[in-house]
């Protein structure tokens, strides 16, 4: 789906917290393929356009060092040319050196202050490097000049999300649903929202509604399993840790909580076979996590 945000998951504790619903900060496929318009306040030159045409197609083909050196090219001519500095952050990005796309993208829309894309994705990556008070800012301005474009109201829910802003989250979710109502992302992401809230309730009635629209969305059921399990609705919440993880859904913190639910509906048995397959999972990587599950399981077996 289109949010960039991975899931969070904790060390020890309840590991699986929500989702972001889908992967998290890029623009949705096909919007950054092409890098797309700009208002191009000035026009490109010949030699420019040549250059940046070139680091598309080398960018499209997977040949990403060439292509940034192309689009370096394109802007060693033209130094305005803000199209060619998106694509050098569109490059970047594929690069994973997510700072300097931001960068590049500041750059575009410095030179193009219309340009919504280059906001857009100036905040995108802003949020992949962790400075959500920048990317608030950059999305809120790409919102502005493209107000039904639905991938800034998830990249800027997340930030806001991340920055603890939760009603406000709740408040921009809602408006991007006036606009696009049959946005499952927005919705999944609002209940998400609502129950950082800790509005359990309201957040299950929106989930129950994504999940009837698209029933083998792993990510809509693994946010209704962990809204389920903090209104401790345990049983219900471990029908749908299941269903997620048979519609593949593999973090092994989905199986701690599954265990949690187990444990919590009496079910020792499953409990402790749920609790033995995480440990197996994570294996010597968390040893603090693996230390807690321990001696949860003495508790169990003691019993």
């Amino acid at each position: 789906m289109r949010s960039i945000f991975l899931r969070v998951t904790a060390a020890i504790g309840l590991a699986v917290l929500f989702a972001a619903c889908g992967p998290a900060a890029t623009q949705q496929q096909g919007k950054t393929t092409d890098p797309g318009g700009g208002s191009s306040v000035k026009a490109a030159s010949g030699d420019a356009l040549a250059e940046h045409d070139r680091a598309v197609k080398l960018k499209n083909s997977g040949d990403l060092d060439e292509a940034l050196e192309a689009s370096d090219a394109a802007i060693e001519i033209q130094a305005d040319f803000a199209r060619a500095h998106f694509t050098r952050g569109s490059i970047l990005r594929k690069l994973e050196r997510y700072e300097d796309a931001a960068a590049a993208f500041k750059t575009a829309r410095e030179h193009d202050p219309q340009y919504a894309m280059a906001w857009s994705m100036e905040g995108a990556m802003l949020i992949r490097v962790k400075r959500e008070e920048e990317a608030v800012e950059s999305l809120k301005k790409a919102l502005e000049l493209e107000p039904d474009e639905m991938q800034n109201y998830l990249n800027l829910g997340t930030a806001l999300r991340r920055l603890k802003r939760l009603e406000e989250a709740v408040d921009l979710y809602k408006t991007g649903l006036e606009k696009s109502p049959e946005d499952l992302d927005l919705l999944s992401n609002q209940a998400v929202a609502l129950s950082k809230l800790r509005r359990y309730e309201e957040a299950i009635v929106l989930l129950e509604i994504a999940i009837e629209k698209d029933p083998k969305h792993a990510e809509f059921r693994v946010n209704q399993a962990v809204a389920l399990r903090s209104a401790k609705r345990f049983e219900e919440a471990a029908a749908q840790y299941e269903k997620a993880i048979d519609l593949g859904a593999g973090e092994s913190g989905l199986l701690f909580d599954l265990a949690y639910c187990y444990e919590n509906m009496g079910k020792k048995k499953k409990a402790i076979a749920t609790y033995e397959k995480y440990l197996a999972e994570i294996g010597d990587t968390n040893p603090k996590a693996h230390a807690r599950v321990m001696k949860t399981l003495k508790r169990l077996q003691s019993k």
